[in-house]
């Protein structure tokens, strides 16, 4: 993987900013390179490529698998899934009476589509951010991807 262009423009990252330099800056991987990382170990194997985040007692934080389809899929775990942005009911139901909030987002895919219901309390605004309750979260810097939490082990983001 080689990225060299400058990012695209995205009003989620800070305009001007003078960014530190990486921790881990990799040309080729052919074995794994681990590395500290404020206080966590971080470690980046090749085949599938894999980003494994670990505290400083070794206990697993989150791994991050990346498929030759430019999926990146992570375990799920037992607790809740939050984030994604706000929204209200697919079109059709009435929000008064039909509609429960959704908290947990495990359980299901989120293609995140953009709406806005004019009879509804808003609109979905979706946000490719995910907060592990288990003391974890990722983050896609464009929402326009699918989010796959429909198998209770692992999740996925899905170009």
């Amino acid at each position: 993987m080689s990225f060299t262009d400058e990012l695209p423009f995205s009003p989620t990252l800070a305009a001007g900013r003078t960014y530190p330099a990486p921790v881990i800056l990799l040309d080729q991987l052919t074995t794994p390179v681990t590395r500290r990382v404020g206080n966590l170990n971080v470690t980046v194997r090749p085949d599938p490529l894999t980003v494994e985040v670990r505290r400083a007692d070794g206990s697993p934080v989150q791994t991050l698998r990346f498929a030759d389809d430019g999926t990146v899929s992570f375990p799920v775990g037992p607790h809740p899934v939050l984030g994604m942005g706000e929204g209200g009911p697919e079109p059709g139901q009435d929000w008064r009476t039909d509609h429960v909030v959704e908290f947990d987002r495990r359980g299901r895919l989120h293609e995140m589509r953009p709406r806005w219901q004019s009879n509804a309390y808003g609109s979905r605004n979706p946000v490719a951010l995910l907060v592990g309750t288990e003391g974890w979260g990722l983050y896609v810097a464009t929402p326009w991807v699918h989010v796959d939490l429909s198998d209770p082990d692992r999740g996925g983001f899905i170009p």
